[in-house]
């Protein structure tokens, strides 16, 4: 609701009370605290937090009187090099992110699931001193005494008659109830995760009757539509159904709100931010933007209510100041970082890149599958699923996107640096591997072609991939030869909802030279994520996981290229049906020029560099 219309004054004749109030938030950090990407060696042109910060103190001082809290809604601890490099138990001691929170100004902080992916103990080390409170309502465990279910923050609110009144702003968090399979090699036995919305509709009447006169849920989950496949790991619209809701901050998913990535959905205003009528933000991934949202305030003698929301994003670019005290809480962290990223870790007989990672197969993907393959083959042995054929499904997130023209594999022959096998790999997931049969097979790769645009000839060079699907839900499945064709209908939605039960871009799979049987069983190796749920895949559930190691992704290719240097890289993996007659777009490295070589079947033509530094490419199918 954007506005309330009250009466002058309450039921016994005294004047309403005018205040504001400002929430401040950051969300999918990522552990970005500064500008400077260790992985990539750059200066990223927007997000850190040490922007972000700077933000929050002009968002400060452009509301002298109103009342302002600043909230992280968790995925904090982990996603960047920094993260891995100072989890280590040589460094833990140094890690910077509980000066950074301070220096923030944070009055409170509520957990997402990577906050777990070191383990409990890791993140009660790191937040356990904090001078604010850490949340979550829907998690139970013994191993963080810090964590508390919600906070009553009291203050004084300055009014428009001039005089200060108490106010008191109860805060609560939630995560997904998939995190305990998300990180099921993380928890202990003992630890409990409840459904978040049913364990809001419980605690929020306790918060009312012990004093909120307002509810902010800090909600680790992005935003779906009700009938969607993944609606249970993105509840917030469950939440803002909830009665007494005032705001919410939203995340998980990396989008931003307000704007345009949740247009069409129902009960969204993706223009004014608002959930159901509740104000809600979404402030994106990496800190490169701050959530604001302004609530003007009125007091009657039926409490302070809501009359007005505005709810915006204030971008973290490279117009905004890095804060010096930021830089100067982070500068030991980031000189171990450094030094760690560059170490070597193997050898590569061949140019390893993701340049062409839309068009054909690619090096990242194909050097961690050896990598999982490799790991899977030792933790197979002796058991019930050890003489089944092998699959790998793998993706990379080095394929431009998001992460811009710098954001791709390129490792050329010789010594690679762990600098370079983080670039295709930014997450600590584990190797897992399950059962499934041809047919789920089949489905899993529908589920992926939907990445791709569906082409024709007018109009032509439409772009090869949906820029509101990342690349790594985009799985190529090795051990098979797949031809995609995708002048075909999607089968699937980004979401993952089946929407067209007869379409097919899967045009031909073929296992060992023969096509695909439906009913073969197969032991598919992926990462914990996908095999947890993640991304709504058809078919995939906890109840199909084989195997599950402790080996991340990043060990188990540091592992195989210490053991030597990959196979060559096969050419068969998956490519796109011949004699489409259309021609498309794709967005890669300027330093694709000098390999277009290797994809001259399909006549690359360069048409120049985008605003973003990317070399635009024309190519026919």
């Amino acid at each position: 609701m954007t506005s309330l219309t009250l009466p002058l004054r309450d039921t016994t004749g005294a004047p309403l009370i005018v205040a504001d109030l400002c929430i401040l938030a950051t969300s999918d950090v990522h552990m970005h605290l500064t500008a400077h990407d260790h992985t990539l060696d750059v200066k990223r042109p927007e997000g850190g937090l040490s922007r972000v910060v700077t933000l929050i103190e002009q968002a400060r001082a452009a509301r002298p009187d109103a009342l302002v809290l600043t909230v992280d809604n968790g995925d904090l601890l982990q996603g960047a090099a920094m993260a891995d490099v100072m989890t280590t138990p040589a460094h833990l001691a140094q890690h910077p992110v509980a000066d950074c929170l301070t220096l923030g100004g944070y009055d409170a902080i509520g957990l997402g699931n990577h906050d777990i992916d070191y383990g409990l103990r890791i993140t009660q080390r790191l937040l356990g001193g904090l001078n604010c409170p850490v949340l979550c309502a829907n998690l139970e465990t013994e191993t963080m005494p810090c964590l508390r279910p919600y906070a009553l923050l009291q203050h004084d609110i300055r009014g428009d008659d001039g005089q200060m009144h108490p106010i008191c702003v109860g805060v609560t968090s939630v995560l997904p109830e998939e995190t305990r399979i998300w990180n099921f090699a993380r928890m202990a036995q003992a630890d409990r995760f409840s459904d978040p919305v049913v364990r809001l509709a419980a605690l929020i009447p306790q918060m009312k009757a012990e004093g909120a006169d307002l509810i902010v849920v800090l909600a680790h989950t992005g935003i779906a539509e009700d009938t969607a496949t993944d609606r249970h790991e993105n509840f917030a619209l469950a939440i803002a159904r909830l009665p007494d809701v005032t705001a919410i901050v939203c995340g998980h998913t990396h989008l931003a709100l307000p704007g345009p990535d949740h247009d069409g959905i129902a009960g969204v205003d993706a223009g004014t931010g608002h959930l159901h009528g509740v104000p809600a933000v979404m402030a994106g991934f990496g800190a490169r933007a701050l959530g604001v949202i302004d609530l003007q305030l009125v007091r009657s003698d039926a409490g302070w209510q809501v009359r007005h929301a505005h709810s915006t994003r204030q971008r973290a670019g490279d117009d905004t100041a890095e804060h010096p005290a930021i830089l100067r809480a982070t500068h030991a962290a980031s000189a171990l970082t450094e030094a760690h990223m560059a170490a070597p870790v193997g050898h590569a007989d061949e140019h390893l890149h993701s340049f062409f990672a839309h068009i054909c197969a690619d090096g990242a993907t194909h050097l961690l599958a050896h990598s999982m393959k490799r790991t899977v083959a030792r933790a197979a042995r002796g058991t019930d699923v050890a003489a089944l054929a092998v699959l790998v499904a793998a993706s990379t997130t080095a394929s431009g996107g998001a992460g811009r023209a710098q954001n791709f594999l390129n490792v050329p022959p010789g010594a690679v640096s762990r600098r370079q096998v983080s670039i295709a790999l930014p997450y600590s997931d584990t190797v897992w591997a399950a059962c499934a049969t041809g047919a789920e097979v089949l489905e899993w790769l529908e589920r992926s072609a939907v990445a791709f645009n569906q082409l024709g000839p007018a109009p032509p060079d439409q772009m090869v991939m949906r820029a509101d699907v990342p690349g790594f839900q985009f799985d190529v499945i090795y051990g098979l030869e797949v031809t995609f064709d995708p002048t075909q209908p999607p089968r699937y939605a980004p979401t993952g909802r089946l929407i067209d039960p007869s379409a097919h871009r899967v045009a031909t799979a073929r296992w060992q030279g023969v096509p695909l049987d439906p009913r073969q069983r197969f032991l598919v190796v992926a990462n914990s994520f996908r095999l947890a749920g993640g991304g709504a895949f058809p078919g995939l559930a906890p109840d199909r996981i084989a195997l599950r190691t402790d080996t991340t992704l990043t060990s188990a290719v540091i592992d195989a290229l210490a053991e030597g240097a990959p196979p060559p890289l096969p050419t068969d993996t998956w490519r796109f049906k011949k004699g489409l007659g259309v021609s498309a777009i794709v967005h890669t490295s300027p330093q694709a020029i000098h390999h277009l070589d290797q994809i001259a079947a399909h006549a690359p033509q360069p048409l120049g560099t985008t605003d973003d530094g990317f070399l635009k490419l024309r190519i026919s199918l």
